[in-house]
């Protein structure tokens, strides 16, 4: 699991929902489209590690806790990123 805690309004957050199990590819044909949503001050996301998800720009100074939430029985690769962005089914971000 992952956990986001938002220490300041106006944190925006990228999401491709439906995208879990990121490893494996999905069933042919599907595609996952993107969703930016804001998040305040005080506000907590709790999330599948394994749900493609992204911090989203932001043009003003933004601070915001981005932490792992780890169980012995599952195993994660520290100190990694996956670009998801280079498989066909998640769709681009909307600009």
């Amino acid at each position: 699991m992952s956990c986001l805690i938002v220490l300041m309004d106006g944190t925006f957050f990228d999401a491709w929902p439906g995208a879990i199990n990121c490893f494996q590819r999905p069933p042919k044909e599907t595609q996952y489209k993107h969703l930016q949503f804001q998040l305040d001050a005080g506000d907590m996301l709790v999330f599948r590690g394994d749900f493609v998800h992204g911090g989203a720009p932001s043009e003003e100074f933004n601070i915001r806790i981005h932490t792992f939430l780890d169980v012995p029985s599952v195993k994660r690769m520290p100190d990694t990123t996956f670009y998801m962005d280079e498989e066909d089914w998640i769709l681009p971000r909307n600009k």
